[in-house]
């Protein structure tokens, strides 16, 4: 069942327009797995660079960080932005 879910993502990575952050989230996630020993060994089965895949995993751990998108808000100092309200 668990690599039928794998699969289902690698799938909508390729098939479906994902943003930016949606695309990160979900190679995160993947690479969050533990499935794969290295971020090239990840990036061979989606199609990707490893460098590619660096790049994404460094930029999603600096948002967790900098607290960027949570709760599906963007944190604009003070205030967030709800980005489901969105048009």
């Amino acid at each position: 069942m668990r690599s039928y879910v794998i699969v289902e993502k690698v799938e909508n990575l390729h098939h479906h327009e994902l943003s930016s952050v949606e695309r990160e989230d979900a190679i995160y996630r993947l690479w969050k797995t533990g499935r794969y020993k290295s971020h090239r060994e990840l990036g061979e089965v989606l199609g990707y660079h490893h460098v590619t895949i660096d790049a994404l995993i460094e930029a999603k751990e600096f948002r967790n960080r900098a607290g960027f998108f949570k709760d599906n808000k963007i944190s604009l100092g003070r205030s967030k932005l709800d980005i489901e309200s969105i048009p």
